[in-house]
């Protein structure tokens, strides 16, 4: 019975990802269950989770991953199949923690809420393409 600190639903497989407050020390436990209470596995993380959101690309054609924010302002990528680590996204230069993650409707586009306000994106690149540049959004242009 750990501390639960944050959870995410899958929109494609309904399987649930919460992340814990690990007994006597730091970090975070990211722990995945399928929606009839099916342990599928687990990993150690080495900071404190704030927030977490599945993506929902189509199955079959895209491997789905669960986004973990974190207090140092950094966020973990793991596969949704078997929470291999994909990425590590380290904080921006003014880090505050992460508040909310949350996908666009293609997957396309991780957007980051941060305590002292700030929203960022990332945008996916393709195997081997080098990587978007992070985009400073003003919050009124996600509405």
């Amino acid at each position: 019975m750990l501390p639960l600190r944050c959870l995410a639903v899958s929109e494609t497989l309904s399987d649930v990802a919460t992340a814990h407050a690990p007994a006597g020390g730091g970090g975070a436990l990211l722990r995945v269950h399928t929606v009839n209470a099916r342990f599928v596995g687990s990993a150690r993380v080495p900071e404190a989770a704030t927030c977490a959101a599945y993506s929902a690309a189509p199955e079959g054609v895209s491997v789905n991953c669960v986004a973990l924010g974190l207090a140092t302002g950094a966020v973990r990528l793991y596969s949704a199949w078997d929470l291999r680590p994909l990425a590590y996204v380290p904080p921006p230069a003014r880090a505050a923690p992460l508040l909310s993650l949350a996908y666009g409707a293609d997957s396309q586009l991780l957007f980051a809420c941060y305590a002292d306000g700030a929203v960022l994106a990332w945008e996916s690149t393709e195997g081997g393409a080098k990587p978007a540049p992070v985009r400073i959004l003003p919050a009124h242009a996600l509405l």
